[in-house]
């Protein structure tokens, strides 16, 4: 069995006022849902994956199913931001889940404050491929977020005003004016199905004489649609306790700032 990402996606184009012929309004909302699953390239093996152990916020170390494999993949130093960089990439070469991992396990705020989105994603072209142990666990990121305020700075400002808003396909009349869009996502990275191990522990390999990608700190991913620069997902690990966290209030890459579990989308201009 492959490992594999599933995001699902919910779009709410909240709270729309219908307005008529004397300005009444009604609550309505538009719910736009989307399921994808992708695998990876070069998938895990089940049998490879082992226990081991997390460091929830940099400090507590926490059981959790860490998956291994020994591959060729693209790496990069980034001292600019005190981080470690990896590329897994997704069947088809399109899309790739891009893993920052801090040199510091507490690091992942200060990681944030100096990183540069756009430069972080212009320059995976130039990563080297290096044949390496990957360690990487199993995780579950989940979160929502309100756009209106973001729309509105970006200039979208007819969605939200009355007799302005121009939404053909759910609105032939023009009726609608919308009060918020909240976006609400998921991502599961694991193996995919239901092959039982009643029994594991550590592969026996020889890591002392190879280079290795350890992921047993707080991280930071990107999905990311290469051929566009598009950031289909991006999120930071802290935790790897399950539970939800409220989404953040700005943009990438503060987007990532305060939250355990937190699941936002942004996209290169």
């Amino acid at each position: 069995m492959g490992c594999y990402w599933r995001a699902v996606v919910v779009l709410l184009l909240a709270t729309c006022a219908v307005y008529g012929q004397f300005v009444r309004k009604r609550s309505r909302n538009f719910v736009q849902t989307r399921h994808d699953e992708g695998f990876w390239k070069q998938p895990f093996s089940v049998r490879s994956s082992f226990d081991s152990t997390f460091a929830d916020d940099g400090v507590n170390e926490v059981p959790v199913k860490m998956m291994y494999m020994r591959h060729i993949f693209p790496v990069k130093s980034l001292p600019e931001i005190e981080a470690d960089a990896i590329q897994l990439a997704y069947e088809g070469d399109i899309s790739v889940m891009l893993i920052l991992l801090p040199k510091h396990p507490r690091g992942v705020d200060r990681m944030l404050q100096r990183l540069n989105v756009l430069k972080l994603i212009d320059d995976l072209d130039n990563y080297q491929n290096e044949s390496l142990d990957l360690h990487i666990p199993r995780f579950e990121a989940q979160g929502s977020y309100r756009f209106k305020q973001h729309l509105y700075d970006l200039g979208v400002h007819d969605l939200f005003t009355p007799g302005a808003a121009n939404l053909p396909e759910i609105d032939p009349m023009g009726q609608i004016v919308l009060d918020d869009v909240i976006h609400k996502a998921k991502i599961q990275v694991d193996e995919r199905g239901t092959e039982a191990v009643a029994l594991t522990t550590a592969p026996i390999i020889n890591y002392s004489r190879h280079p290795s990608f350890n992921v047993r700190h707080p991280f930071v991913f990107f999905v990311v649609h290469k051929p566009t620069g598009a950031i289909f997902f991006a999120g930071k690990i802290l935790r790897m306790n399950n539970g939800q966290a409220p989404g953040p209030r700005g943009p990438l890459p503060s987007a990532l700032g305060s939250n355990s579990r937190y699941l936002g989308v942004g996209r290169r201009s």
